[in-house]
């Protein structure tokens, strides 16, 4: 079990890398680690910046980096699996965020959301992931089946 114990730093998001990390971890394409479970999505329109000044396009928390890659690449293969019993997200700080619970808050906030899901249609057509959209985050679960006490293995947080 992977756990968060500290808040995603939101104020990031739109400034270069090397505010986020003087360390980063390389992963895949635009995506990077900056600390345990936390990873940038850079900017990929930056061309010919380098790698720390590219500006940050949002932030992913992950349950792990194979958790990361099937959020953000639909690489499903790549997903070890791995699960978190709590993550901080700013409806939710420090609370199980399970389908239900952000289900249950979204309707109570009356915030405007989407569910939906992703398939990679054009190579295989595997099933990546069930997602809860809000204005400027989105939750991703691995079940194809809706089951309420699933948690999310990732969330990503963008400008709204």
């Amino acid at each position: 079990m992977n756990d968060l114990d500290s808040s995603i730093p939101f104020s990031l998001i739109g400034k270069p890398l090397a505010q986020a990390s003087s360390e980063w971890e390389e992963v895949h394409g635009e995506l990077v680690k900056v600390q345990k479970n936390l990873f940038a999505i850079l900017d990929d329109t930056a061309d010919g910046m380098a790698r720390g000044e590219m500006p940050i396009h949002g932030m992913l928390w992950a349950v792990s980096t194979g958790a990361a890659l099937r959020a953000w690449f639909s690489e499903v293969e790549a997903d070890d699996g791995a699960t978190a019993l709590y993550v901080v997200s700013p409806q939710l700080t420090f609370k199980p965020v399970t389908y239900s619970a952000i289900l249950s808050y979204l309707k109570i906030s009356d915030c405007p959301y989407v569910e939906s899901a992703s398939y990679r249609i054009m190579s295989d057509g595997k099933f990546v992931h069930k997602l809860i959209e809000t204005k400027g985050t989105t939750y991703f679960f691995r079940d194809q089946e809706i089951t309420d006490l699933e948690a999310a293995y990732a969330i990503l947080h963008t400008r709204a």
